[in-house]
């Protein structure tokens, strides 16, 4: 199994160390350290250590999954990009890969900054070593061939509805007529999201993941942010289409070495778009990403409320 999609999403291995403010009543959470905490958040792109790091994400972790939904208003801040040709990815693995899976999405990331944050991030979950490497992990680099389009969360969530809606029509109906069918603007937003968020930090290998996955490739897009780590470890951890795989040059893979990993977490700056609306930052969807989804979302201007819309979905 990969391990970029380490024992946090498959809920083995050690638990995520909770920092002492998540240790106060739940009912003084908020109102008692979210000042504090907000000044004490460095700025994207500032140095920070490992420990840094890992009690940074441990705050964001308190703010988006523990919360009930990866996605959060930070969420709609990230924009639609494309990584051009040429440009290497990288991943974590406990195997020396030299291929791509053609029945599931690939996790990697796009850049050597959050690379080194999940190189940071792992090696204090689960750093174990053996002589001078740590036990049966990898880096496995590989070059696109081709501009990659990744989509911005409006246009993933409006596919899903689209997915959504194919699921009800596909459907075997028994009798002289069939019932009318359903169309993608009928799907409400909290169910688009609420299926989503379903998939994010899974395996992407359900047939509703693959529709997903072939619905956005066909608009042209090749991989998609990975909603349940980015802003709690990464800038844009990325999911890689099955389909995609063509668009990249064979894995090379390499022993994860100590000195491999003291050198990633020399290189650590802080992500952007922080997931952190729980305790009080000011941040918010923004007015296009409202219009982009076609219909009001009154719900999704808090994460306290977001999460509220999702449990009605």
């Amino acid at each position: 199994m990969a391990l970029l999609a380490y024992s946090a999403k498959t809920g083995k291995g050690p638990g995520i160390k909770v920092p002492e403010i998540a240790k106060q009543p739940a009912i003084n959470l908020k109102s008692s350290i979210s000042d504090k905490l907000l000044s004490d958040i460095p700025e994207a792109g500032d140095k920070v250590t490992a420990k840094d790091l890992v009690g940074l994400k441990s705050t964001s972790v308190l703010s988006s999954w523990a919360g009930g939904s990866y996605i959060q208003p930070e969420s709609f801040a990230r924009p639609e990009f494309e990584i051009p040709a040429g440009n290497t990815f990288h991943r974590i693995s406990t195997v020396a890969e030299d291929s791509f899976s053609g029945v599931s999405g690939t996790y990697a990331t796009s850049d050597l900054a959050d690379y080194n944050r999940y190189v940071a991030t792992f090696r204090q979950e689960k750093g174990t070593f053996h002589g001078t490497e740590m036990a049966a992990l990898h880096h496995v680099t590989f070059n696109s061939t081709e501009p990659v389009k990744v989509p911005n969360l409006t246009t993933v969530l409006g596919t899903m509805k689209g997915v959504l809606a194919d699921e009800v029509n596909s459907g075997n109906v028994i009798g002289p007529s069939k019932p009318p069918k359903v169309l993608a603007s009928s799907i409400s937003n909290t169910s688009a999201m609420s299926a989503y968020n379903a998939l994010s930090g899974g395996g992407w290998s359900s047939s509703r993941s693959h529709a997903l996955m072939d619905a956005l490739h066909a608009r042209g897009y090749g991989a998609l942010v990975d909603e349940m780590d980015a802003g709690v470890i990464g800038d844009h951890p990325l999911v890689i289409f099955p389909s995609t795989a063509k668009s990249f040059t064979h894995k090379v893979a390499e022993p994860l070495t100590k000195e491999a990993i003291d050198a990633a977490e020399s290189n650590l700056t802080e992500i952007s778009n922080r997931k952190l609306t729980l305790f009080g930052a000011k941040t918010g969807i923004t007015e296009a990403a409202k219009k982009s989804l076609g219909s009001p979302l009154p719900a999704l201007d808090s994460a306290e409320q977001l999460a509220e819309a999702m449990a009605k979905a």
